[in-house]
């Protein structure tokens, strides 16, 4: 009877430890999210959330960085080892304080401004957008926002993951990032509002090396952009991430001095050319 009694209280102790570690992820209401999601092979059932922490910063960021968050071993884990190169998996980004489309001001924003994602093509100039800017109607914005409330309240109750506390890798259920999502080139518009060559907010992941940016190579590149409510949607910077799963930002062109310093050397090179020939 003893032996049963300290097996129960060893259990419950086991128990408490366990859901003491099992914390919910980081995230905060106004946050950034990325969402990665694909319908085959492997994680065909799950999807893959992270937290970037308030959007706002975004907007107000002023520095370019490469590593804003690792995610390398979350994506791996759920979707392989060569995530990189599958041409069936997506992902996106959006995020909004809340769905009252025109209530309070929180961090120089209304409330219902969102922060979104579109796929951006390769090349162009680091710090400018290579993508087309958004344009919604107001009854998208109103759809957008109702589903974005759900999906981040979903998202909120998730556990975190051991490798990284903004991350959450899920079951899809009804309220996942891929119900409004859903990775597959066909007329539907992310969250009822995004619509882009059949995929929304997103970009599908290609094989091989997908571009470079500032010298830093990269797999994927969003161009982030800031919708505010029944109103236009500015450009604010480019989100990447590369194949060790570093989620970065580019937010700034190159400084003029560097341009002039360029144009110097080039102007030297063609006078002390000039020189040589008339030699």
């Amino acid at each position: 009877m003893k032996l049963i009694k300290k097996t129960m209280i060893l259990a419950a102790a086991l128990f408490a430890i366990v859901s003491a570690n099992a914390a919910t992820v980081n995230y905060s209401p106004g946050d950034l999210i990325i969402g990665f999601t694909t319908n085959s092979g492997q994680g065909a059932g799950q999807v893959l959330m992270v937290s970037l922490g308030s959007a706002t910063a975004f907007r107000d960021a002023t520095t370019n960085n490469f590593s804003i968050t690792t995610i390398g071993v979350d994506l791996e884990g759920t979707f392989g080892a060569n995530w990189y190169d599958r041409t069936d998996l997506y992902w996106g980004a959006i995020g909004v304080y809340n769905s009252v489309p025109e209530g309070d001001t929180t961090n120089g924003d209304l409330d219902g401004t969102v922060y979104v994602s579109k796929a951006r093509g390769i090349g162009g100039t680091a710090g400018t957008k290579n993508s087309t800017t958004w344009n919604t109607t107001n009854g998208d914005d109103d759809t957008a926002l109702t589903r974005l409330g759900v999906m981040q309240s979903n998202f909120d109750t998730q556990t975190a993951s051991d490798n990284n506390a903004n991350v959450a890798v899920f079951d899809k259920n009804s309220a996942s990032w891929d119900k409004w999502n859903p990775p597959v080139s066909d007329a539907s518009k992310s969250f009822g509002a995004y619509s882009s060559t059949g995929v929304g907010i997103q970009q599908k992941f290609t094989t091989g090396s997908y571009d470079t940016i500032l010298g830093n190579g990269i797999e994927g590149a969003l161009d982030l952009y800031r919708n505010v409510y029944h109103g236009a949607a500015g450009y604010e910077g480019t989100l990447t991430i590369n194949q060790n799963g570093d989620i970065g930002y580019v937010v700034t062109v190159p400084e003029p001095s560097t341009y002039a310093l360029i144009g110097l050397g080039l102007g030297a090179v063609l006078f002390f050319r000039r020189r040589l020939q008339q030699a």
